[in-house]
C-alpha cells in the first residue's frame, strides 16, 4: 500500500510538472484519472489480496480476475467520456492510457515482487 502511495505521488509529481511545462499535452481531467487509477488499483490489489489469503494456489485466478475488471471499467469509463462529449477527447484518451500502462506495470511489478518473495 505505501508503494502504491510513493508511487501515485511520484505520477502526481509528474503530472504537475507537465502542466506547468508542456500543457497542451495534458487533459484537465488528469487529476480525476489518477485518482480513479488509485482505487482501480486499491481495489483489485484487495480483492487479489484477500484471494491469496484464502487460497494460495488460485492467486492467477484472482489475478485474472481483477485484470479483466481493470479493463472492462476502464473500457466503461472511456466510454462514459466519449457520450459526454468531453473536449479534447484525443488527447484524454492518450492520457488515459499512458496512466493505464503505468498503473498496470506497477501492478505487474507489485506481483513479480510478492511470487519472489513467496517462492523463496
Amino acid at each position: 500500500m505505501l508503494k502504491l502511495l510513493g508511487f501515485t505521488a511520484v505520477i502526481a509529481a509528474g503530472l504537475y510538472i507537465a502542466e506547468k511545462t508542456i500543457p497542451a499535452y495534458v487533459h484537465p481531467e488528469k487529476w480525476t484519472l489518477l485518482i480513479f487509477f488509485v482505487a482501480l488499483s486499491l481495489i483489485s490489489h484487495r480483492i487479489t489480496q484477500r484471494g491469496v489469503q484464502k487460497n494460495k494456489d488460485n492467486l492467477v485466478l484472482y489475478y485474472f480476475s481483477t485484470m479483466l475488471l481493470r479493463l472492462v471499467v476502464s473500457i466503461g469509463v472511456l466510454v462514459y467520456y466519449m457520450y459526454t462529449k468531453t473536449p479534447d477527447i484525443f488527447l484524454l484518451v492518450i492520457n488515459f492510457f499512458i496512466l493505464y500502462l503505468l498503473f498496470v506495470g506497477f501492478e505487474i511489478n507489485w506481483l513479480l515482487t510478492n511470487l519472489r518473495r513467496n517462492s523463496e
